[in-house]
């Protein structure tokens, strides 16, 4: 073989492999930027869903103790009324 076939064949093959790590990189960059995009949605999720539960929580709290307080008021309504 000729040097000048075999210094072509290396050079070649050198770009081949420097486009093929470029392409790697590219694709590894855009994952990352798709797992960061996800992870925030989960965070964002997460926030939104910790946020509801503690003010249910807290509503269905506020709400028993009304209906409590309406039971006794009803209760001494009824003991009133019977005297």
């Amino acid at each position: 073989m000729d040097p000048e076939v075999i210094a072509i064949a290396i050079t070649s093959g050198l770009a081949a492999f420097t486009g093929v790590i470029k392409s790697l990189n590219g694709f590894n960059e855009k994952i990352q930027r798709r797992f960061n995009k996800l992870q925030d949605e989960i965070n964002r999720v997460e926030d939104d869903m910790v946020r509801g539960y503690v003010l249910k929580q807290d509503f269905i709290r506020e709400m028993d103790v009304v209906h409590q307080k309406l039971d006794r008021i009803l209760e001494l309504m009824i003991k009133q009324n019977s005297k």
